[in-house]
Order: structure tokens, then sequence, then C-alpha cells
């Protein structure tokens, strides 16, 4: 999981009422409510796909962070030129890379 300081994860889209919607952070013990949608009218599927997305944000970021570090591809030496480490070379040095790790430091607030 990153290192950052928001809530940890998982997080759910929680209760529904009228014009209200949260997305909450439970630990078993504890809920705890990270943010409050609010609607004039009825939600419609666009609120609720961004409730979704919201709540997904701590599993995205940590898969994010995993793709990036070296050992979630390989456990060989810098050096080592098997395909595992090939693919690797591949994809860090990617344009979609850079969009990836600019995603992992927004999200950081870096």
């Amino acid at each position: 999981m990153s290192e950052g300081n928001h809530t940890p994860g998982p997080w759910q889209v929680g209760d529904e009422g009228p014009g209200t919607m949260t997305i909450e952070a439970t630990d078993g013990l504890r809920n705890c409510v990270l943010a409050e949608i609010t609607a004039d009218i009825d939600f419609d599927d666009e609120d609720h796909a961004n409730a979704l997305l919201i709540a997904a944000a701590p599993d995205l970021l940590e898969a994010c962070e995993d793709l990036t570090r070296r050992d979630f591809w390989t456990t060989h030496e810098d050096d080592c030129d098997c395909a595992a480490c090939e693919a690797y070379r591949r994809f860090i040095g990617s344009a979609k890379v850079v969009k990836l790790v600019t995603a992992i430091r927004k999200a950081k607030g870096l």
C-alpha cells in the first residue's frame, strides 16, 4: 500500500438517502465517512459510477504502485536479460508509464 496519508482501504459506497450518498471506510470497529455526495435530484447512473470510482481509489493506487515496482515483475538482478526483466525494462521505458507515475504523484499530492 502507498505511504500516503490517506485513510487506508477498503473504501465503499455507503448509505444512500434522499439526495445524499457517502463514501466510507471501516476497520471493523468504526465507520468513517470520507465523502458525501449530494444531488438536488435523484442520483443517476453517472453519479453511482463516480461514487464507485472514488471508493476504488485506494485499490487503484496500490495496483499502480505495484506495477511500477521492479520486484512486482522480477526478483532478478538489474543486469539480468531474461524475458521478465526485458519486459520490465520495456514497460518502465514506455510513455504509458509516465501517465501512470503522474497519476500516482497526483494521488499523493506530489
